[in-house]
């Protein structure tokens, strides 16, 4: 058995990433059954644990740079990247679902990667000019 309280403590930080796993799971199946037809389960989970690290390098990137407090520490950073991350692409993976059963409009999965990295950009770099417009008409 796996001793937890012996792992150090930054990786346990990075270990929480792993959580975004199983949403990328069901977005495979739910947009990109030519994966699941091959019944390769060591290459979706490959691409799964691919696309968690390139999300969590992208958004810990992105929110770092609009870090509003410099006495916020890592942990804390870390923390708020992961649930951003958890919470956008379960609503992205949501409203997908929605739009097929109501518009019969199928994201195919490559297209929903692209928007979902596109989008977790765009709102985070928005947060980061955001935050300098702000400090701007503060002062």
């Amino acid at each position: 058995m796996i001793d937890f309280e012996k792992i150090p403590k930054k990786l346990k930080y990075h270990l929480i990433n792993l959580v975004l796993i199983p949403f990328w799971i069901i977005s495979i199946y739910l947009f990109g059954n030519e994966l699941y037809i091959t019944n390769d389960f060591l290459i979706i989970s490959c691409l799964c644990f691919c696309l968690t690290l390139c999300s969590y390098i992208v958004s810990s990137f992105l929110i770092s740079l609009w870090n509003f407090n410099p006495e916020i520490k890592k942990k804390e950073l870390i923390i708020f990247s992961i649930f951003f991350q958890t919470m956008f692409l379960s609503s992205l993976i949501f409203l997908g679902y929605i739009f097929n059963l109501i518009y019969k409009l199928k994201f195919e999965f490559y297209s929903f990667v692209i928007t979902y990295f596109m989008s977790i950009s765009l709102l985070l770099f928005i947060g980061k000019f955001g935050k300098i417009n702000w400090e701007r008409k503060k002062s």
